[in-house]
């Protein structure tokens, strides 16, 4: 076998290693230990809550299994969480580490385990882990809805954790380019190995015997890389890990080397072995190439190899652009006072986001008035979803931002006079569009066109009945051009070329006080969830 098959066979284990390592971290954020299902609770329509918490212990205790109620971490959500035990099986919930969780990566996540009658605060809606079989779980969301809880079964496959762990490490390109790499490796090894093979012949050797020999190369190679991973790998995962999880993560090692080993000795077998044997022996000794196997071996390693270079050059220049732009636009935080963000929960129905969102609403206004709380409206959703964030500016345009007067006391915007503009009072129904001096398109069409979004639908959205009728009134007030303003968004768990802007470059603002009636309950519901 060639030194560049045998490179390949190394690399690709090492690499397996490492992809498993990252699948494993998926694996263990989807299914805690001791759990090999889930289910989402979307309602809960018990006479109490602690009627609710009874249920769900009750049918845990029934089927003999553990339920986990996951909450993700009140100051840390995508880096803690908090799993909430029903406890229905003792002996499997010690064998599982108890309320001492094996943590498997705490650079990743990090997991308390408490009792579930310490509730108290925390949504009941939301994603359960549990011990429980499918058929378990069918019964268990059977009791659940006889409870007054609504829930579905929403387990993932392999096959969708496999795909999902790719992004987080960005690992879809390397486990494409590797792969490719192993299988144009082998190929390239049997055209260098046809003469060996065609003395083989001569001597006597039939193909099985041939083959073999490939095999035990390859074999041979294959074994001495999961010796290396082996010695590599162990300290570095008990620094990393400290063997949490040993042997569960090792059954998923051991299927990714298999899934490897098998790849591999197809790969050998097909590309290795009998193309080689079909050449006919006095043209192979004479050194005569297969030109038409070849030729296919060489178009396609070009074409291949040059789409990796300019698939990987691009997508590292972009991801270099990407960090480094968010990184200086996100600088923009260490230069405003402490703040806090306001994060509300997703899982609530829109029976309850109406019930809620008018109360939070007077808050929102009683803190504006105080001067303590800013809001950012950015409908920029296009430019996470493909779209080129081109859309002409206006209320739900990609370079426009809606605010509260609070924003210009923290993000200077300049006039065109070169002043700042500060101390924007709006009254009852009145709102101020800032409106950049490279805008040439009509300002009285954009005014017109802020005055009907915000009549014909923001401010109806979860108003109260008795709220009487909007009648919005704006002005225009022209900013200087060139401005960037920062959209005070963070960042979400993507890559950095995936992220939504966090600065904008001469948008259209428009201030707009609480108080002033003009944006409807939901609205402010809304920002509190997603931006």
């Amino acid at each position: 076998m060639h030194w560049i098959a045998r490179a390949s066979i190394l690399i690709s284990i090492l690499f397996t290693g490492i992809l498993t390592f990252q699948v494993f971290i998926t694996v263990d954020e989807a299914q805690p230990m001791g759990t090999r299902s889930a289910f989402t609770v979307d309602r809960v329509n018990a006479p109490s809550k602690e009627a609710a918490i009874q249920a769900i212990s009750a049918s845990a205790l029934q089927s003999h299994t553990n339920i986990f109620k996951v909450q993700a971490g009140d100051t840390d959500s995508f880096q803690s969480r908090t799993l909430f035990a029903f406890i229905g099986n003792r002996d499997a919930f010690a064998r599982s580490g108890g309320y001492s969780y094996p943590t498997f990566s705490a650079q990743s996540q990090r997991t308390t385990i408490t009792p579930a009658d310490r509730i108290t605060t925390q949504d009941l809606r939301g994603v359960y882990a549990t011990s429980a079989d499918h058929s378990q779980v069918v019964s268990i969301l059977a009791d659940l809805r006889k409870a007054g809880i609504s829930a579905d079964d929403s387990t993932a496959t392999g096959f969708e954790i496999f795909v999902y762990a790719l992004g987080p490490a960005n690992l879809g390109a390397a486990f494409v380019i590797v792969y490719v790499a192993l299988a144009l490796a082998l190929a390239y090894s049997g055209t260098t190995n046809r003469k060996a093979h065609a003395i083989k012949s001569l001597h006597g050797y039939g193909r099985a015997p041939i083959l073999g020999a490939e095999l035990g190369s390859a074999g041979a190679t294959f074994g001495l890389g999961l010796a290396a991973l082996l010695l590599i790998g162990t300290p570095v995962l008990w620094a990393v890990t400290r063997f949490h999880q040993v042997w569960r993560f090792a059954g998923f090692l051991g299927t990714g080397l298999g899934v490897l080993a098998l790849l591999t000795a197809v790969l050998v077998t097909v590309l290795g072995g009998v193309a080689t044997l079909r050449h006919r022996i006095p043209e192979v000794l004479k050194g005569e190439r297969a030109p038409l196997a070849d030729g296919v071996l060489d178009a396609a390693t070009q074409v291949i190899v040059l789409a990796v270079v300019l698939a990987s050059t691009s997508g590292a220049m972009w991801r270099i652009e990407a960090v480094s732009r968010t990184s200086r636009e996100l600088s923009r935080w260490s230069q405003m006072p402490p703040a806090y963000a306001l994060r509300l929960s997703t899982a609530s129905t829109h029976d309850d986001d109406l019930r809620d969102a008018p109360a939070l609403t007077s808050i929102i206004s009683r803190m504006d008035r105080q001067g303590t709380v800013l809001m950012t409206g950015y409908k920029g959703g296009e430019l996470a979803n493909g779209g080129d964030g081109t859309t002409p500016p206006g209320p739900e345009g990609a370079n426009s931002m809606i605010v509260n007067p609070k924003y210009l006391g923290v993000q200077p915007v300049l006039g065109t006079d070169g002043h700042r503009i500060r101390n924007i009072a709006t009254a009852r129904n009145g709102f101020t569009l800032l409106v950049p001096a490279s805008y040439h398109g009509d300002v009285g069409a954009l005014l017109a066109t802020y005055t009907k979004y915000f009549k014909e639908y923001s401010c109806l959205l979860g108003a109260p009945k008795s709220t009487p009728p909007c009648a919005p009134h704006g002005r225009v007030i022209r900013t200087a051009a060139g401005q960037q303003l920062f959209t005070f968004k963070g960042t979400d768990p993507s890559p950095a070329e995936d992220q939504e802007r966090t600065s904008l470059t001469d948008p259209v603002l428009a201030v707009v006080s609480p108080s002033s009636g003009l944006i409807g309950p939901m609205e402010y519901l809304s920002y509190t969830q997603y931006r």
